[in-house]
């Protein structure tokens, strides 16, 4: 089935807030529970499975069900079902708000907004695989987990171009819950979202993400106020900025972590790792051209304002500078922390750490270590925008950073820096 108004919108791939046509349940008192669209199998080999719904120009609001209060898609076996330049708002479920479907689903140019589910997610379930283009995920809420979205075991979703914002969840996963399951997201915002234990916005099985800007979001209780990673997470070409975990990691809390060309600035935690928390057995964790810099721990006792490694091995560094964070006693504080042996962090040369003191790192070549007594200043500026999709810091005139990092070619390998720069610039030769 194809619903689709006769106004096409002006901009195609830009979200719109109203359509030509309007499908909805009255809020009238005495009015009855129904969801808007039911699409099921018709028959019963997998093969015989038919039907798909495509919404167009269109908003669909308001529904009441106990799975998906706007659309229920059953076992399909088309690739078609889709919304598409519209609304989705409203919806109420014990499960999925708005959207329950047992098949592959795509949102591209549309608004999901102010659904709400009783167990969770607050938006959207979708066992298979979701694609979200040019859309927003606005102030959806579920006192389960996922505020916004949730994938089913294996799945996979696929997020660009996109904004989830103000979604929030009383357990896990303010806005992306992932568990089992992929998240790639690239030049998206993630933003305010509240969870009231672990991950902020995202949380996750697996996840590649570049090009994204997560921002002030709120793990309440747990990890991970941005994003919490429990297999593994690639980021590259990042921001983590303002985002705040009521335990470990106040930008990002993981298991095994790659984050080249990256930037945690400004995030909080109440124990360890103001910046970064990565932690797990047999885990591993590598920043290249990282920047973590202006994170706190609040907790008074509390160690590692900017980084903290649990037992993950190995740990390695290079080109980064991990400077200005605080923990406990402000002035005294290391930037970072780990509870590995020696040698602990393992260090590829040319990074700066402002008060190197509970890293458990040996220098490298290049390597600029501070301690609690002589801590060295980055000189770095405010997070803005330098070119590029997300903000990062600059270095002031007389940065010790300026022309510090590793010689070799970039992009030559694993000590080298990476060949192009955050903001997708290509890095000089000298």
């Amino acid at each position: 089935m194809t619903a689709t108004a006769n106004r096409p919108i002006a901009q195609r791939g830009q979200p719109t807030r109203a359509a030509n046509t309007i499908i909805e349940r009255s809020l009238a008192a005495g009015t009855p529970d129904f969801r808007l669209f039911y699409v099921r199998y018709t028959g019963f080999a997998q093969y015989e499975l038919t039907g798909s719904l495509v919404l167009r120009n269109v908003t669909v609001r308001n529904g009441r069900a106990e799975y998906g209060g706007g659309i229920y898609i059953q076992s399909t076996n088309q690739l078609s079902n889709a919304l598409i330049d519209s609304v989705l708002a409203g919806h109420l479920a014990d499960v999925a708000g708005a959207v329950y479907a047992t098949a592959t689903y795509t949102v591209r140019g549309s608004r999901v907004e102010n659904n709400f589910a009783r167990y969770g997610p607050g938006a959207m379930l979708i066992t298979n695989h979701l694609a979200v283009e040019h859309s927003v995920f606005d102030g959806n809420r579920t006192d389960g987990i996922g505020g916004a979205t949730a994938l089913g075991f294996g799945g996979t979703m696929d997020v660009s171009d996109s904004v989830f914002l103000r979604n929030s969840a009383k357990s896990s996963a303010g806005a992306i819950s992932a568990g089992g399951a992929t998240v790639n997201i690239t030049r998206s915002w993630l933003h305010a979202n509240r969870a009231e234990a672990s991950g902020g916005a995202i949380g996750a099985e697996r996840m590649v993400m570049s090009y994204t800007t997560v921002t002030d979001n709120t793990a309440v209780t747990g990890a991970g106020g941005g994003v919490t990673v429990n297999g593994w997470g690639d980021v590259r070409h990042s921001t983590f900025s303002g985002n705040s975990a009521g335990s470990a990691g106040g930008g990002n809390s993981g298991t095994n972590l790659t984050m080249p060309n990256s930037t945690a600035s400004g995030n909080r935690a109440t124990h360890e790792g103001g910046g970064i928390h990565a932690a797990g057995t047999n885990a591993y964790f590598v920043g290249n051209n990282l920047t973590v810099t202006n994170n706190h721990v609040t907790s008074p006792q509390s160690i590692g304002g900017g980084l903290s490694f649990g037992s993950v091995s190995p740990a390695k560094i290079s080109n980064s500078v991990i400077a200005g964070n605080y923990a406990g006693q402000a002035g005294k504080s290391p930037d970072c922390v780990t509870y590995l042996p020696p040698p602990g962090i393992t260090s590829s040369g040319h990074n700066l750490i402002g008060k190197a003191c509970g890293c458990v790192i040996v220098p490298a070549e290049g390597d600029l270590f501070g301690t609690y007594d002589a801590p060295i200043d980055p000189l770095l500026g405010p997070l803005q925008a330098h070119g590029g999709l997300t903000q990062t810091h600059g270095p002031r005139t007389a940065s010790l950073v300026i022309d510090a990092a590793s010689p070799r070619v970039p992009g030559s390998g694993p000590a080298a820096c990476e060949a192009v720069d955050q903001r997708d610039v290509l890095r000089p030769v000298d």
